[in-house]
């Protein structure tokens, strides 16, 4: 799951697949493709508009967390697709605007981060209650201490919140010194943690400053942190999360004349170059499957998002979503859509920002490749089974 790029929105219409034969993927413990129901359409609140922070999909594909703005204040809201309509996270006492940050992969826990008195932007903390219900955030702070904690993230199964805390990132959770973990700096830089692997164990994130020094970095616990290397000289690091085994750490390194490269590392922290886009482009990593082998992204020149499978390539979504039987056509003919956001950890459910045609409402949609079970990544291929044309209506 993608969670710590902000961008301005690029509407772009994906357009309707060729009459190009397509591959179905192999689904574990499917013999083939099902047919799929409606994408599930979640407009915007009337009134409120979607906000730069792109929306998060949870792990399991089944809830969508973001902000939206109203006017005159920013609002949290999480919607789930067992249940009928967007729920509004109720902030902590005194905050305003709140924003979300992360949630776990069942969607039964969400952090953020809100303004409170004072102009302090501090972490806050939501957890469902019992079937799921409202519950309100909290304000986070550290055990015993109660120094205030920015900069949020929660790991996939929901047991370890990371942040910052008068300038050490720590990880909440777990063991070691009353539930908290401070991280040590990386080559001389506080670290700040921007993702978390599902249990925690692992994070990532950038040491140093955005645009300025930051250097993308990998903790786990037993192994310390330490920074990514095998980076260009004098590039910068952004955009850097991590898949949820903890073993992959990708991102993008650019450097002060806006050059860039996408990049993969796996546990030694050595990172690779991840290969050009068709075009010759460049491929901005955004979500990862929970083993990294599948990640979400765009292309340096916001012209076109692509999936990229290890050992496969390239798709554009388009192409890899029909290639799973979605009939793209049909999307495209309810749907325009602006951006594609985030991908579950099985690679099968993805998020975007659209417009429904019909009426132009503004709204989050999940498309779920269909057929039982995950994707099957054999060794570092998809396995491909047969050979298919997208359905037509």
């Amino acid at each position: 799951m993608f969670q710590q790029c902000k961008r301005a929105v690029r509407w772009r219409a994906l357009g309707a697949l060729g009459a190009a034969a397509a591959c179905v993927w192999a689904l574990a413990g499917a013999g083939a493709a099902t047919a799929l129901g409606a994408p599930v359409f979640l407009p915007m609140p009337l009134g409120e508009q979607a906000l730069i922070n792109p929306a998060l999909l949870s792990g399991d594909g089944r809830v969508v967390a973001g902000s939206s703005d109203s006017g005159s204040v920013s609002r949290a809201w999480r919607w789930s697709i067992d249940q009928a309509g967007e729920m509004f996270i109720d902030a902590p006492m005194g905050a305003g605007s709140m924003f979300v940050s992360g949630l776990s992969a069942d969607g039964a826990r969400i952090v953020g981060t809100a303004e409170t008195p004072g102009s302090m932007v501090r972490a806050w903390d939501w957890r469902a209650t019992g079937g799921g219900g409202a519950g309100g955030a909290v304000l986070v702070s550290t055990p015993g201490s109660n120094v205030p904690v920015e900069s949020p993230q929660v790991s996939g199964d929901g047991t370890r919140l990371s942040g910052l805390a008068l300038d050490s990132a720590v990880v909440l959770g777990g063991g070691g010194g009353g539930g908290m973990t401070i991280l040590p700096d990386v080559n001389g830089q506080t670290p700040t943690v921007t993702a978390l692997s599902f249990d925690g164990g692992a994070a990532a994130g950038l040491a140093g400053d955005l645009f300025v020094n930051a250097r993308a970095f990998r903790w786990s616990e037993g192994g310390g942190a330490a920074g990514v290397t095998g980076l260009p000289a004098g590039f910068l690091a952004t955009n850097v999360t991590i898949s949820g085994d903890g073993q992959r750490v990708a991102g993008v390194a650019m450097s002060t004349g806006f050059q860039s490269v996408g990049f993969v590392a796996g546990a030694d922290g050595v990172a690779g170059a991840l290969p050009a886009i068709p075009g010759g482009g460049v491929f901005w990593p955004r979500s990862l499957s929970g083993d990294g082998l599948v990640m979400l992204g765009d292309d340096d020149q916001f012209l076109g998002q692509w999936v990229y499978v290890e050992g496969q390539g390239y798709r554009s979504v388009s192409e890899f979503l029909a290639a799973g039987g979605v009939d793209v056509a049909a999307l495209n003919s309810a749907y325009d859509v602006g951006a594609w956001y985030d991908m579950s950890d099985d690679a099968r459910s993805f998020l975007a920002l659209v417009r429904r045609r019909e009426d132009m409402a503004q709204g989050y949609l999940v498309v779920t490749v269909p057929g039982a079970g995950a994707i099957s990544v054999v060794g570092v291929a998809l396995l491909v089974l047969a050979a298919a044309r997208p359905r037509r209506r």
